[in-house]
């Protein structure tokens, strides 16, 4: 059974998401995504609807492997180095499926926004949350992730000191490259970001 801090895995109430649209509703109303504010900061101009849907592809299959239900028998040999690097990053820092969030919807009242984290991992000193790329390692990321660190805090899964915040990029060969960013300084900047996309749509 996967737990978080010796609890079942939460479920926040009153959160939906509908995923053909992408878009996210609190007990009926609209509310933006975090990515509709960082995605500002991103040059989407050469990214190809194939390489999108691979990264989404590996996103599930990551999903399935750890939660184990993935279906090997079936799997994509091109899959499998994607999977063997995403599982010797889990190993070489000691996370566990154990003590995990997987593909978790996070929202805050405060802000309202929301999103969905990649991963948590619980370790005994720190809180870790995880964002998966199969593209070029990215700082906005860093934005991204402390935006949904702070929607943990506001629904007390975790606190701002072990809070710790990394991307994990894996290419095709299965070599991943990862990088730590700083919880308060990115979320100082991406509520920066936040208020500047609020105020041009007002």
């Amino acid at each position: 059974m996967t737990l978080w801090h010796g609890q079942e895995v939460p479920v926040l109430p009153g959160l939906t998401f509908d995923a053909a649209t992408h878009k996210y509703a609190i007990n009926g109303r609209p509310v933006r995504g975090v990515t509709s504010y960082t995605g500002l900061l991103r040059d989407h101009a050469f990214c190809k609807l194939e390489d999108l849907a691979w990264g989404t592809a590996v996103h599930d299959h990551a999903h399935h492997h750890d939660m184990g239900t993935l279906d090997w028998s079936r799997l994509d040999p091109r899959m499998e180095p994607y999977l063997k690097g995403w599982q010797w990053v889990c190993d070489s820092n000691g996370w566990s499926v154990e003590k995990m969030l997987s593909e978790f919807f996070l929202y805050s009242v405060k802000y309202w926004i929301a999103g969905r984290l990649d991963r948590a991992f619980e370790t005994d000193k720190y809180d870790w949350f995880v964002d998966i790329k199969t593209g070029q390692p990215d700082a906005v990321t860093g934005l991204q992730l402390a935006a949904y660190g702070y929607m943990a805090v506001e629904h007390k899964l975790t606190t701002p000191s072990r809070l710790r915040l990394m991307e994990v990029c894996i290419n095709m060969e299965g070599k991943p490259r990862t990088q730590q960013f700083d919880y308060k300084k990115n979320l100082q900047l991406f509520l920066m970001q936040y208020s500047l996309r609020n105020h041009l749509d007002k």
